[in-house]
């Protein structure tokens, strides 16, 4: 059994001392407890790039989700960031999937939505999946 912990966007807000609840978990848990890090509450939580996360915290990676956010869209309502659509959004996916493939410690990778529009959700996940199978083969 491996234990590990799902972000969400609140968890990167840092409080007065200047540290966020993310930071405090992992730095004071070991390699044992996996970082299933949610790349759309990542960037929705304003605080960290992507590429501070995965820097900080290397090696930690086993399951990620791959969820979509707009900054643009989500402006004024943080919650409507994710009425959009990996490959539509403002997510550098290329740049996410070369750095957990150079990082190696990625077993999954998980395409998680909170949005389907019109499409639905089939359509959706199906489109995700051919996009990041794409991307990947250039890297």
């Amino acid at each position: 059994i491996k234990l590990g912990y799902h972000n969400h966007w609140w968890e990167f807000v840092k409080y007065e001392d200047g540290k966020a609840p993310f930071d405090i978990f992992f730095d004071n848990t070991n390699f044992d407890i996996t970082c299933q890090v949610d790349i759309g509450h990542a960037l929705n939580g304003r605080q960290m790039t992507l590429a501070e996360i995965f820097e900080r915290y290397k090696g930690r990676f086993d399951y990620v989700h791959l969820k979509p956010y707009s900054l643009t869209l989500g402006a004024e309502d943080h919650g409507k960031g994710y009425q959009t659509y990996v490959g539509e959004d403002e997510i550098p996916w290329k740049e996410v999937l070369s750095t957990l493939k150079a990082d190696g410690s990625t077993k999954w990778y998980i395409v998680e939505l909170e949005f389907s529009g019109d499409k639905g959700p089939i359509k959706v996940l199906s489109d995700a999946i051919v996009y990041l199978k794409e991307l990947e083969k250039t890297l």
